[in-house]
């Protein structure tokens, strides 16, 4: 129930096209509006007027309607907007048997507060965020809640006065300004906060019970004070909603402390429960209801802004440090904070959780990781540090082992710079420490590849030396085997030709010559 953004042309109020539908939401818009303003115009007329002072409402809701009416559409509709409540101002005065002159006397102001609240707040962007942040609430009290309802106030209170429906100006002044201060109050963050919607809020189920609850105890309060008035009690007594106000700012923001206001008002009003009613006429007790109800409500509005805009600020930081947290997971890396003066230390759990350690099972001192690493390691990597704390250079990195649970190595690449010194000496220092195991191993496979792959071609050169070999060597020994057999089939013939092989066993020593030589 918090106070979500009000956009200058938001979700359902954006009438940026020329289709039908657009034409057909602007009229539906309008009509919802001039709805609203006739009823709750006429319901103020009926039910919410002060006795005994004329054209005075405790509440006055129909400005407020027309001033979140402007904020929320865009400037170029205002033109209908207004010639509409003017059409709706005539329905009520006809309605209610109002006098035309009164009545349009009131209408010059029910139509300039909330044109110039709404105007100044679009002009310098505060339309966005209005009330979830403190530079948008401090605008809204400024500008809608005190500075417009004051000149609006001025200029009915003159016209009224200019046409002879008034004339006391500056009590007429009063009461209309505290009116339209409390009605801005009360009414324009719930409106804000619920058109700013584009759904409904989950789970509303707990909310709306602890809401409820809280009306109860408020009802009871008041039931309880309004018995308890006396003299002496009654300035305190005024008071007594203020627990309640404060439980609906924290825990329902602006919308939850404008609808507590509003009950209280009008509770009040209606139950004739003003503290102090035996003690004031009832006027007077509606109006220090009213001012008192303004007095309080101020601070907390500015509060559960500031509640807001942090409830903001710890989602973003919950989203950024979910990121981060994925991102240093993902990636292998664990970021540490090295306190060098005390040795103290901060590593991310992501890092112990590599090595296979819960978050406690390894300490936040340096020694701690001392005992993780090897002893070489240890000593080069302090040794690059300490380095790099004298010399002042930008950073410094150095590769190293550690110890998994499991007693495998695993291995890491560290990085780190000072980010603090005091009087030239280095105090503090942060970096990172990346797990390079896969890394690692895929360098010794590919290591082992490449030795495999030189074996292989020594041994596909040999195969291809000892064919070239053997072919060499095969060639004169076929001839050979050939002149030998030509010499003794000679010899074998009843008349060898003693010349022939003569010239086939000069062949077979010249053959067994080239193949020694070869």
């Amino acid at each position: 129930m918090d106070v979500a953004a009000a956009r200058p042309a938001s979700g359902w109020l954006e009438f940026s096209t020329s289709s039908a539908s657009s034409y057909r939401r602007v009229l539906a818009w309008i009509a919802a509006l001039s709805l609203a303003y006739y009823a709750t115009a006429v319901a103020g007329y009926a039910s919410l007027m002060i006795p005994s002072l004329p054209s005075m409402a405790v509440l006055w809701p129909p400005n407020v309607l027309l001033f979140v009416a402007f904020l929320l559409t865009p400037v170029r509709l205002w033109p209908v907007i207004a010639l509409f409540a003017f059409l709706t101002q005539l329905a009520v005065a006809a309605t209610m048997s109002i006098p035309l002159g009164r009545s349009l006397g009131m209408f010059t102001g029910n139509l300039s507060q909330p044109i110039i609240a709404a105007t100044i707040l679009r002009r310098f962007g505060q339309g966005e965020h209005l009330l979830g942040t403190l530079k948008g609430v401090t605008a809204f009290v400024l500008v809608a809640i005190i500075g417009a309802p004051a000149i609006a106030s001025t200029i009915s209170a003159s016209t009224l006065i200019a046409t002879g429906w008034a004339t006391d100006f500056w009590p007429h002044w009063r009461m209309r300004f505290v009116t339209n201060v409390l009605s801005a109050i009360v009414l324009a963050p719930p409106l804000l906060t619920f058109l700013a919607w584009r759904t409904v809020p989950r789970p509303l189920a707990p909310p709306i019970a602890e809401f409820l609850i809280l009306l109860t105890g408020l009802t009871a309060s008041e039931r309880l004070v309004n018995t308890l008035a006396t003299p002496v009690t009654i300035s305190p007594l005024l008071f007594a909603p203020l627990p309640f106000l404060l439980w609906a700012a924290v825990r329902f923001g602006q919308a939850g402390l404008g609808v507590v206001l509003c009950f209280t008002t009008l509770f009040r009003y209606f139950a004739g429960a003003h503290p102090g009613q035996g003690f004031a006429a009832p006027p007077d007790a509606i109006v220090a209801t009213q001012l008192t109800l303004i007095a309080m409500s101020l601070p907390l509005v500015v509060l559960s802004a500031l509640l807001a805009e942090r409830r903001r600020s710890e989602e973003a930081l919950r989203q950024s440090h979910s990121r981060y947290g994925l991102a240093t997971i993902a990636g292998s890396v664990g970021v540490w904070d090295w306190n060098i003066v005390t040795n103290a230390v901060y590593v991310d759990p992501s890092l112990k959780s590599l090595l296979g350690f819960a978050e406690h099972e390894i300490g936040d001192h340096v020694d701690d990781w001392q005992s993780r690493m090897p002893p070489d390691d240890w000593e080069r990597v302090m040794a690059t540090a300490q380095a790099h704390m004298g010399e002042g250079a930008a950073a410094f990195e150095a590769p190293h082992r550690m110890l998994h649970r499991d007693g495998s190595v695993r291995y890491f690449h560290v990085r780190g710079a000072v980010v603090e010194r005091e009087a030239g000496r280095a105090t503090r220092m942060i970096g990172t420490t990346t797990d390079i195991t896969a890394q690692k191993e895929a360098e010794r496979a590919l290591e082992e590849a490449k030795t495999e792959l030189t074996r292989l071609t020594r041994l596909s050169d040999m195969g291809g030396l000892t064919a070239t070999i053997a072919h060499e060597v095969n060639q004169p020994l076929c001839a050979i085997v050939a002149n030998a057999s030509a010499a003794l089939r000679w010899l074998g013939s009843d008349r060898p030709d003693v010349s022939q092989v003569r010239e086939a066993l000069t062949d077979v020593v010249c053959d067994g010559k080239r193949a020694s030589a070869g």
